[in-house]
């Protein structure tokens, strides 16, 4: 049983008809690493790793950060980007 975050990785990927090598190339992670992420075996994977996959797959890096368990701040106070808040933690 896979996590949110490996189920939407892989259903966006999927749809976009990508391959898992595809998508781990230019994110610079392996392929048995997404594999295991989109898969639920990976339980906290790295802001940096999520940015570069939001990038590849053109979604949102806060969804993604969201789905991965990160708290982002939606006061509306905080002027840091996702990127800025995750790295600040």
């Amino acid at each position: 049983m896979g996590s949110e975050l490996g189920d939407q990785l892989r259903t966006i990927r999927s749809a976009l008809g990508l391959s898992l090598k595809a998508v781990a190339e230019p994110a610079d992670i392996s392929t048995t690493y997404l594999q295991k992420l989109e898969g639920g075996e990976v339980k906290s994977p790295s802001p940096n790793i999520l940015h570069r996959l939001a990038a590849t797959l053109e979604v949102s890096y806060a969804d993604l950060m969201v789905l991965a368990g990160y708290v982002i701040p939606s006061d509306g106070r905080s002027t840091a980007s996702p990127f800025e808040h995750a790295l600040a933690s």
